[in-house]
């Protein structure tokens, strides 16, 4: 009854909860009141009960005597955490014919907390595009090794000051109303940028920006996921360019042959009327 790092429930044959303890209430959420004979079925999403996953732990138990499992739960809140379980048959210790099921669970929810954002990190720091993070203040809170290299500023130097401050970037006031409309409508915004770096060269990007969120879907802060497209869009310039010239020659070259068939064809009629005459 006293322990609170587990919760200790017991259910019978059917799931039926009897027996909840005081570690079941503060990693569930729920009092004894609001669970007492309910189905433990109630603590898994529609999507697990739909595949029978509470059913299917019940007869993994009575075949082999337990069931372990991690996911997903709900808390009474709404919150949700990840949890570690084992379910266990419980036998009469006469007849040890099965007469219910003792379930015992553990929230490792920070744990996995800590294990997803590590995860996360890594992922950012070994990216090869700049990836820029910032909080609802609009502060810089992470800043990658590409950041560093593409914009020449360390992680250390711009951590609390905003992306406008540090890299100053071209974008009409229309366009910044497009970005949070983007952002309420669909959760993202996508376009093209123009950055500068610490010497103040224009960086040309396509940015692509989007909200974090924490697992309940409370918003944090925003990502920016950054592409250098300087070279491509120099390489587009100079095919534009290319092309110009081209239709230029073209219509020179077109005009030439016109004047030239006029010409001949001044000759042509000229001749035909002095040999008339």
């Amino acid at each position: 009854e006293e322990i609170e790092d587990y919760a200790i429930i017991l259910l019978d044959l059917k799931g039926n909860i009897k027996i909840w303890n005081k570690g079941a209430e503060k990693i569930k959420g729920y009092s004894k009141e609001d669970v007492l004979e309910k189905n433990f079925r109630m603590f898994y999403s529609s999507e697990d009960q739909e595949k029978g996953l509470p059913e299917n732990l019940m007869a993994e138990a009575l075949e082999k005597g337990k069931a372990l499992t991690e996911g997903w739960r709900q808390r009474k809140d709404g919150t949700l955490i990840w949890v570690s379980s084992v379910l266990t048959a419980l036998h009469d210790t006469e007849t040890h014919k099965v007469i219910g099921f003792t379930k015992v669970v553990r929230d490792f929810t920070e744990r996995k907390k800590i294990e997803r954002a590590e995860f996360l990190s890594e992922i950012v720091r070994n990216m090869y595009d700049p990836i820029i993070s910032i909080n609802l203040n609009r502060s810089i809170t992470d800043w990658n090794q590409a950041a560093e290299d593409t914009f020449g500023w360390k992680k250390e130097e711009v951590l609390g000051k905003t992306v406008r401050e540090i890299l100053k970037p071209d974008i009409p006031e229309d366009a910044v109303d497009e970005v949070s409309k983007g952002l309420q409508e669909k959760g993202f915004w996508r376009g093209e940028v123009m950055f500068h770096t610490r010497t103040g060269a224009p960086v040309n990007t396509l940015q692509t920006t989007s909200f974090l969120k924490k697992l309940d879907g409370t918003v944090t802060g925003i990502v920016l996921l950054i592409r250098d497209i300087t070279e491509r869009k120099k390489a587009e310039q100079e095919l534009e360019k290319l092309n110009n010239n081209l239709e230029l020659k073209v219509k020179q070259r077109t005009q030439e042959i016109f004047e030239r068939d006029r010409r001949f064809q001044s000759l042509i009629e000229n001749d035909y009327t002095i040999t008339s005459l």
